[in-house]
């Protein structure tokens, strides 16, 4: 949810959207809360769901044990999961830029709190990683924190915070009217839980969320290029997994079997591997090494086993590259390290050194090949590749020197795909290339 909530549309509100207001009080913006939905707006998925699938990953027989709980109501579920499964905040997908919009306003003194119909442990393990929320409100003692009750909840905690309803002060929204928790944040100046505040004035500046911040994605084809919710993806995996099996067997049958290989590792990585240290990077590694091997196995051209080589110890520098960032984030931040894969903030400089040592390999390994046999008959002027040696170490070096100082995004891959210097390595490496192969 967004920033605090009337029914009056302001200029740049969706339609079917409530915003918020002051009612024409004069508060100032950083005297208002802020109540935020954590599911849906601040991250791209439900946290309930989440926290499932973890479950059904480690204990795929819980399924059944789910089912008995939900028989005994969705709080009984709510507990029981959360008893057994814990999250990992660090790895939710944000909405980054309505999260850096939170951020400011938090930074100008406002008051926020996460709110969310799951149970209260996990909320707050959200809010202690943010570290941007006064207070995390989530299902406790049994109050399930959903629907009508979320707005008879939301007005209780919002009176103490100096927002009482004679101030003007509203619980924020994106809801839509559907959805159920549209009544928690419908609600304003008026006594009526869920009724709305007639006439309010437009939010003070810094008070409200831009309107492109307030509007829900779309499942749409853009939106599932950075995160659909678990039951989108879950979804399509059921439909596109056959499909592309289908579609492989007609272009080759051993890239079918590549291709089945390819998901096989995959699970075994997604269920359990991606939880045991230096196993995690290894598997990485060799996904993306598999994925150079079908690209030969489909277009019927031999990959040599130089090049399988020089890409295992290359993929492997970038897998290490991304656990090492995270590992720089949380100590600069003064946060446990992710433990997800299974790691420790003191394992950070042999990771480092694991992953410079695996860099300089993959470059070596090039070296041999340009010496080697293979090179001399394939490339007329086999003198020329020299100079594609420096360039990937100078490469490989400003990588790891971008991770020491936090300047690495999540993913090395699209990281380089992005930075210029890497484009201008890949096109001298091409150059190269064919200056060395004879016309």
């Amino acid at each position: 949810m967004h920033a605090g909530a009337a029914e009056s549309q302001t200029p740049d509100s969706p339609r079917g959207q409530a915003v918020g207001g002051a009612a024409g009080h004069g508060a100032a913006p950083s005297e208002l809360p802020l109540y935020v939905d954590l599911d849906g707006p601040l991250i791209r998925t439900d946290l309930l769901f989440e926290s499932a699938l973890q479950l059904l990953r480690r204990e795929p027989l819980s399924v059944f044990s789910m089912a008995l709980w939900l028989l005994r109501g969705k709080v009984h579920l709510k507990q029981r999961i959360a008893d057994r499964v814990e999250v990992y905040p660090a790895l939710l997908p944000y909405c980054a830029d309505f999260l850096g919009w939170l951020r400011g306003e938090a930074a100008r003194g406002r008051k926020l709190y996460l709110v969310s119909a799951s149970e209260i442990r996990p909320v707050r393990a959200v809010a202690r990683h943010l570290g941007i929320f006064a207070e995390a409100l989530g299902m406790e003692d049994g109050h399930n924190l959903k629907g009508a009750n979320k707005a008879r909840q939301l007005r209780a905690h919002a009176q103490p915070q100096g927002a009482a309803p004679d101030k003007g002060a509203q619980a924020g929204a994106e809801a839509q009217a559907a959805r159920p928790d549209a009544a928690a944040f419908a609600y304003a100046s008026d006594s009526g839980a869920g009724g709305g505040a007639r006439g309010a004035g437009a939010h003070p500046a810094g008070q409200q969320a831009p309107a492109r911040l307030r509007e829900r994605e779309r499942a749409g084809l853009s939106a599932w290029k950075h995160a659909l919710s678990p039951q989108a993806g879950i979804l399509a995996a059921g439909v596109l997994l056959p499909l592309s099996l289908v579609f492989g067997w007609q272009l080759s049958p051993m890239f079918c079997v590549v291709l089945a290989a390819y998901v096989v590792v995959t699970l075994a990585y997604s269920l359990a591997l991606k939880r045991e240290a230096f196993i995690d990077v290894l598997i990485l590694a060799g996904l993306y090494t598999l994925h150079v091997f079908a690209g030969g196995v489909a277009s019927g051209i031999a990959v040599s086993n130089w090049l399988l080589a020089i890409s295992g110890f290359l993929f492997l520098s970038l897998a290490l590259v991304k656990r090492c960032a995270e590992l720089e984030d949380s100590l600069a931040d003064g946060r446990e390290a992710p433990s997800a894969h299974g790691y420790l903030q003191t394992d950070l400089p042999y990771l480092s050194g694991m992953g410079i040592s695996s860099g300089f390999v993959a470059v070596l390994v090039i070296a041999l090949y340009i010496d080697s046999q293979n090179s001399a008959v394939l490339y007329a002027r086999q003198q020329l590749l020299w100079l594609a040696c420096p360039l990937l170490l100078a490469w490989v070096m400003r990588l790891w020197i971008k991770t020491a100082r936090r300047q690495m995004s999540d993913d090395p891959v699209l990281f380089a795909l992005r930075d210029r210097f890497s484009w201008w390595v890949g096109a001298g490496v091409v150059a190269m290339l064919a200056g060395a192969t004879p016309a």
